[in-house]
């Protein structure tokens, strides 16, 4: 599996790790996983607004979707399948929206 820099800077962000992340992150030198692995994990729930502060000060995104996908980790625990089924639940409505607005339009 293939994990995209958007998923994975997605968890950092909805875990409430992003300022944490770009002022702290261990670059240009070897580090256990772990050092890594501290950035995808809830600190607390309900974190929205540390969300939208890293959000704000580096990134260019709403954190809407972020607060959402914070829910969704809360509820079924933090991994990039985890948020990818988010994504396919929130296709899948999205879908079945555009459907039933052409239906109605038609």
């Amino acid at each position: 599996m293939l994990i995209d820099h958007d998923d994975v800077i997605s968890v950092i962000s909805a875990t409430c790790n992003q300022a944490r992340f770009e002022e702290t992150a261990p670059v240009g030198r070897w580090v256990s996983a772990g050092d890594w692995q501290q950035f995808w994990q809830f600190h607390s729930f309900g974190c929205f607004g540390e969300i939208t502060r890293g959000l704000n000060h580096y990134d260019i995104h709403p954190p809407f979707y972020f607060w959402v996908l914070h829910i969704w980790f809360g509820l079924f625990g933090v991994s990039i399948l985890s948020g990818l089924l988010l994504n396919l639940v929130l296709l899948t409505i999205t879908a079945g929206v555009v459907y039933a607005t052409c239906r109605i339009l038609s």
